[in-house]
């Protein structure tokens, strides 16, 4: 009898110690966490910013730049909005004469949260798709140069299938044709147990602090080897940003798009027939979407141009950055030969 007792004791008393001794975070990130609470996130909406809207949703959008460049839309990813495109991304892009719009997807965000959303019924991808293209209706952009990162990748390939007139280039970023396809490798076991330890750790949705470790010790756990994040201080403002100014997290997201991931299906057979300029950038150390799901897509259509990154991860830190910015102008300037690359 005694040992039944202990044994619920002993699993708590590991359970604790497990969460208690694993480091999520790096040094010194709860006193820059603390700083940024005391100083305020600053301004992080510095373009002209509106609302589009698709078959009554409302999609908040954000439109940077020269208005007369070449427009990029950028497409960000599973429960991620606008602000996960952080300035070290857009800003070269901005620098080098584009017009960059960002924004946040439906359930996110500034934009509509689903309220009635129903699980038979569930919108998919493609309905994320429209969305996008719907903010390129209201601001009157024939095409742009698409770039998704994560699933945001899987929406911008929906449109460059679909409505290819609208596409000038198209760059899908740790992305895949197919996520659940049962010849790739599901999300690995260690992975799913971090997610867990670090909600049991750091989920307290009302409180600051905590909401912020939690957004921080997610992209610290998703960058793979690219541990020295340079632009750390810039996650900590955008978390406590989201939190203050923009609803905070809406915690029935990760069901909503999971469910559209999963309904849209692969869209593999269609991208081997893709014809549009397509590059295709990935982590060769990504813990959520195997480098396997590359390698299939580049396989699918040998046409497309690949930049595999050895140690990137499931982030856009700043260190990865430096490495793609160059060949997506590149890409960019490849379909409009009187633009500057450099």
């Amino acid at each position: 009898m005694l040992y039944l007792l202990l044994v619920p004791v002993l699993i708590f008393a590991g359970l604790i110690l497990w969460l208690a001794l694993h480091r999520d975070l790096p040094r010194g990130t709860n006193q820059l966490i603390r700083e940024v609470i005391e100083t305020g996130p600053g301004e992080k909406h510095v373009g002209r910013t509106g609302f589009s809207e698709n078959s009554g949703v409302k999609i908040w959008y954000e439109d940077l730049g020269d208005p007369n460049g070449e427009p990029v839309l950028l497409i960000m990813g599973h429960s991620c909005t606008a602000l996960l495109w952080e300035s070290v991304f857009w800003q070269p892009l901005l620098d080098a004469g584009y017009r960059v719009i960002r924004f946040d997807n439906r359930s996110l965000g500034l934009s509509d949260w689903m309220e009635n959303w129903d699980s038979r019924h569930p919108y998919l991808l493609e309905d994320m798709a429209a969305d996008a293209v719907g903010i390129l209706d209201h601001l009157q952009i024939e095409k742009c140069h698409l770039v998704g990162a994560s699933m945001g990748g899987m929406i911008a390939q929906i449109i460059a299938l679909d409505k290819p007139e609208r596409v000038c280039t198209l760059t899908t970023i740790m992305s895949t044709g197919w996520f659940n396809n049962p010849a790739t490798t599901a999300i690995p076991f260690p992975l799913k147990l971090g997610f867990a330890r670090i909600f049991l750790k750091f989920f307290r949705p009302q409180n600051e602090f905590h909401f912020i470790r939690l957004r921080i010790a997610i992209r610290i756990l998703l960058n793979g080897k690219t541990h020295h994040d340079r632009s750390l201080r810039d996650a900590i403002e955008n978390a406590l940003y989201e939190k203050r100014f923009r609803k905070g997290a809406n915690h029935k997201t990760a069901l909503h798009q999971g469910k559209a991931i999963k309904w849209s299906g692969s869209r593999l057979e269609r991208l081997a027939q893709l014809q549009l300029p397509w590059l295709i950038i990935h982590g060769k150390d990504d813990p959520l979407i195997l480098f396997e799901h590359a390698l299939l897509q580049a396989k699918v259509n040998p046409r497309a141009k690949t930049l595999f990154i050895e140690g990137m991860g499931h982030t856009l830190p700043e260190s990865v950055c430096e490495i793609i910015l160059p060949e997506l102008k590149r890409h960019f300037w490849e379909t409009a030969p009187g633009s500057n690359p450099s």
